[in-house]
């Protein structure tokens, strides 16, 4: 293009700024993407295209969060803006005359917008959403335009933690009419998915779209000499425009892993086409001299192992324009070798050799830089290797099934797989296998058409899914006039999530978390972070949150403000803000003094796998304004008890008024520590936990229960039963992969009614039985039988008939052998003399005197390398501890552990075990007491 502008195209640069001054909105256009920060922690960024002619645009832009299947709870997600900028597309020498700096020429400002959501669950359909009123309708010529919507899909099913691809070209060219032009989206995805692009009609709301008019369309949006040119690969769009015109063109942006659909991103752009008389865009020529791989559209098809090169060239028919080349192929093709000419013609050479078996994309621009609108052509390339790949779920076979069909993902090649014996048909791409024993190996060699040679191997597995039942058995025997029997079905270490109504606050051994990769929050004197990820889904007072803000004086709340509690510690409950808090050490604490990295850190980390995953938050050495007195505190939230805990190393100011404690969202409820409600305090190596009251629960898996018959609820992980006859229950549990069942057979006894006055005292360590019968002439002996869990009972003793004499009768029987603190099912059956039985009386129950050991937890349950034990104990014993595996042998020996009165807790060394179920079992002699504890390894 000629640097001399005519007075024509200025002409038309005024006038359509003039077109904006009648109205007052603003929207260009937008590009919407995001980045996986952590398992289901996402980072949402959204570029709006503002027209410098219409109304400023605002502070914050807001996205709706939803899943269309109900997978998941709707979220609204605020994001701040972080900055803009001026894209003016004018050349350097005219940027200072937009309408962004107050002159003529039309301008355009790009305005960043960030913000991050944890999304409560795993689905294939999360849809995030930006919907604003309203587009500059600078006389868009091809629809009647409306607002402006995009949206982004994310798959987060499987582990899935996936970044969406970001743009590098701007979504509003100005565009020479009757001249070729080409543009490319840019497009780079950091983590090597297959991108597939479409054109869509512009939306301008979730389920309306624009009404394109007459002539124009989707994949027609500009009125073109021959045809609109569109790669699907690439996103590549090469056309010749015809008249001038303003259109709108939506671009959809899919990515896929594996063959499975992983995500998709939306941009909106806005093509302003104006006559450019007597100026011509630079024409790149096609790839010249490409060697090591075949050129299909925009694509190069190659094999790994090949050294790949090409040139192009790029004349600009104006002799005194320099072409300018940039390009992200050094960034993008691990090794390339790029060498660019720029000039008239300008060149680019490019040599890598391909060392990747992934697409890879990458884009060259060409630029005259010429005055007022640079003539720009934008190209775009994906390599493809030759490579063979699974879908996500191929490494995995469900429990209970031998055959599965296998999915070899390339081309229209040829496929050899190894193992051929148990497959129906080893050369094809998705034979079936017959799998007898896991795991297996297979391995598929493909050859493509052109000759080049991909392998890979697929090691198949069971579906870890363990199925467990408490009481943990298969049989069960109920009478009829006995309490429901509870049953609780847990898959995978699945345990309810309390919501709470309230919480307790008890002492805890002081046992802070080590952190291995915390995240480190820079805060300076009475300042609050911005919201940070939880990491899961965490119930505080009986609402779910999944963000949290650390103030700098020693708490975190869940609300999205900035009190920042200064200058000491409330007095608690208190409906002053900040309110929906949790205090570990509220005071005037300053973080930024002293200045040193090292010496005053405040950091979080969640460690675990779900749904036993926990929050830490350390405060490091962080001094009481303004120097000294250093505190040291580490907060603890778990993720599927709610349970909090504060674990202070020192906390040593004797002086100031501090707070430890947690308050809900209204200000109205608190539950402090006594002592510690913005009172005079220090401490040393001191633990405190704070524990739901449940007001109710949620389960994380499906639980389907038949029949129903006797059963309460059937689609829950716990019911009760109640049978009138001899029933087989099956539960099925599924994790959204595979599911797996489970059977109890539970027998209905009915009760004879010849007995009476049946009952339970305790005498010392003793418990007495006696009860009043009717005998019959046939009765033999009674059998008495005993459970700690009113469900599995034993005999613990059976007494003869003591005379032949009918009529009522008398007995009684004394049970030496008690534990303190455990309650004691008692039932009686009578043999009779034919070899028959029967229940008689009802069951009844005694709690012994004193708590022995009680509150036994692991945490976390699934572990992976840190194992926690936790039990309260109300007299100091020796406990012999022991790690078992499921056929009983003891693998880990951990001897005689003193006990002490109070809360307890221990490590248990598990993070050298192989996956799979345990059982730790404690055991005390003196008081028969005996438990095991099921621990999953993962």
């Amino acid at each position: 293009m000629k640097k001399n502008t005519t007075i024509p195209l200025l002409f038309l640069l005024l006038s359509f700024c003039n077109i904006q001054k009648m109205n007052a909105s603003h929207g260009m256009g937008a590009d919407l993407t995001y980045n996986c920060l952590a398992l289901n922690t996402y980072e949402f960024t959204l570029i709006f295209y503002r027209d410098c002619e219409g109304i400023n645009a605002p502070n914050i832009m807001n996205l709706t969060i939803s899943s269309p299947s109900g997978c998941g709870n709707n979220l609204n997600l605020a994001l701040p803006l972080q900055g803009f900028v001026e894209v003016s597309p004018l050349c350097v020498a005219q940027v200072i005359n937009s309408s962004c700096n107050g002159g003529v020429l039309k301008g355009v400002e790009a305005y960043q917008y960030r913000g991050i959501v944890v999304l409560p669950n795993a689905c294939n359909d999360w849809v995030a959403s930006f919907n604003h009123c309203c587009r500059n309708n600078a006389t868009i010529t091809n629809s009647n335009g409306g607002n402006l919507f995009v949206e982004a899909r994310i798959n987060n099913l499987n582990g899935i933690c996936n970044n969406s691809p970001i743009f590098s070209s701007l979504p509003v060219p100005y565009i020479c009419e009757g001249q070729a032009f080409a543009y490319n989206q840019g497009a780079n995805d950091m983590d090597g998915d297959s991108l597939v692009f479409t054109l869509i009609d512009p939306k301008t709301g979730t389920n309306t779209t624009v009404n394109h008019f007459a002539g124009f369309s989707a994949i027609q949006p500009l009125a073109t000499t021959g045809n609109f040119n569109f790669d699907a690969n690439t996103g590549q769009m090469n056309f010749i425009p015809n008249g001038n015109q303003v259109g709108i063109i939506t671009i959809l942006v899919e990515e896929f892993r594996n063959g499975q659909f992983i995500g998709s991103v939306m941009r909106d752009i806005q093509a302003v086409v104006m006559a450019c008389p007597n100026n011509n865009v630079p024409i790149p020529s096609p790839v010249n001299n490409l060697t090591g791989g075949v050129l299909n559209a925009n694509s190069i098809e190659t094999c790994v192992g090949n050294l790949i090169s090409f040139d192009i060239n790029c004349p600009d028919a104006n002799p005194t324009d320099i072409v300018t080349i940039t390009n992200n192929i050094a960034a993008n093709l691990n090794g390339a070798v790029v060498n660019v000419v720029n000039g008239n013609p300008a060149t680019i050479q490019v040599n890598w050799l391909v060392n990747a078996i992934n697409n890879q994309s990458f884009y060259i621009n060409f630029d005259d830089g010429a005055c007022l609108i640079p003539g720009r052509a934008n190209l775009g390339f994906v390599i493809k290797p030759t490579s063979v790949s699974f879908p996500s779920n191929d490494s995995i076979i469900c429990p209970g099934t031998s055959s599965k069909q296998l999915q070899a993902l390339a081309g229209n090649g040829s496929y050899t797989w190894s193992n051929g014996a148990t497959l129906d048909d080893p050369n094809i791409a998705n034979p079936t296998a017959t799998i007898i024993n896991t795991p297996v190996t297979y391995t598929v060699t493909y050859t493509d058409q052109g000759g080049c040679v991909a392998v890979n191997s697929l090691t198949i597995a069971e579906h870890a899914m363990d199925l467990a039942f408490n009481p943990d058995t298969n049989q069960l025997q109920f009478c009829q006039g006995d309490q429901p029997i509870n049953l609780a079905a847990q898959l995978n270490g699945d345990a309810p999530i309390p919501i709470p109504g309230g919480y307790t606050v008890n002492p805890i051994p002081f046992f802070p978390i080590p952190l291995v990769n915390p995240i480190v929050v820079p805060l300076n004197d009475d300042q609050v972070s911005p919201m940070l990820p939880l990491g899961f889904n965490f119930n505080f007072w009986g609402n779910n949150y999944t963000t949290f803000k650390i103030s700098s004086n020693g708490f975190i709340t869940f609300n999205n403000n900035n009190a920042s509690g200064c200058c000491t510690g409330q007095l608690l409950p208190n409906n002053n803000n900040p309110n929906n808090l949790i205090a570990f050490a509220w005071e005037d604490l300053d973080p930024g003094n002293g200045g040193q990295p090292g010496a005053n850190l405040v950091r979080y980390e969640t460690q675990g796998m779900a749904p036993n995953r926990v929050l830490m938050v350390d405060f490091f050495n962080v001094d009481h304004f303004p120097n000294g007195n250093r505190v040291t505190s580490q907060l603890h939230l778990y993720e599927t008890t709610g349970i909090i805990q504060i674990h202070t190393t020192t906390q040593p100011d004797p002086v100031g008024n501090h707070t430890m404690g947690i308050e809900d969202a209204t200000g109205n409820n608190a539950v402090v520590v006594p002592g510690r409600n913005r009172q005079q305090w220090v401490l040393a190596n001191d633990g405190i936990e704070f524990s739901p009251i449940p007001a109710g629960f949620v389960n994380n898996y499906n639980y389907n229960w038949t029949p129903t018959a006797g059963l309460n609820n059937g689609n829950s992980a716990s019911v009760t039963a109640t049978p009138i006859q001899n029933t087989s229950y099956t539960c099925t549990a599924d994790d959204g992969i595979c599911q797996t069942t489970r059977t109890i057979t539970i027998g209905c006894i009915l009760l004879n009614t010849n007995c009476n006055d049946f009952s339970l005292k305790q005498e010392n360590k003793q418990v007495q039985l006696s009860w009043l019968i009717d005998e019959s002439p046939v009765c033999l002996d009674y059998g008495i039988e005993r459970s700690t869990n009113g469900i599995d009972f034993e005999t613990i003793a059976t007494l003869e008939r003591n005379s032949v004499i009918n009529g009522l009768k008398t007995y009684r029987f004394l049970d030496t052998k008690i534990a303190d603190g455990t309650t004691y099912y008692y039932r009686l059956k009578q043999h009779d003399i034919d070899g028959s039985m029967a229940y008689i009386c009802s069951t009844q129950t005694i709690k012994t005197k004193g708590d022995f050991l009680n509150d036994l937890r692991i945490i976390p349950n699934p572990s992976r390398d840190i194992t926690r034990l936790q039990y309260h104990i109300v007299t100091d014993e020796l406990l012999e501890i022991s790690l078992l595996d499921v056929m009983g042998r003891r693998i880990i020996e951990l001897g005689s552990i003193k006990a002490t009165t109070g809360n307890n807790s221990m490590v248990i060394p598990t993070a050298q075990l192989a996956a799979g179920i345990y059982y730790i079992k404690i055991t005390n002699q003196s008081k028969g007491f005996q438990k095991l504890k099921k621990l999953i390894k993962q």
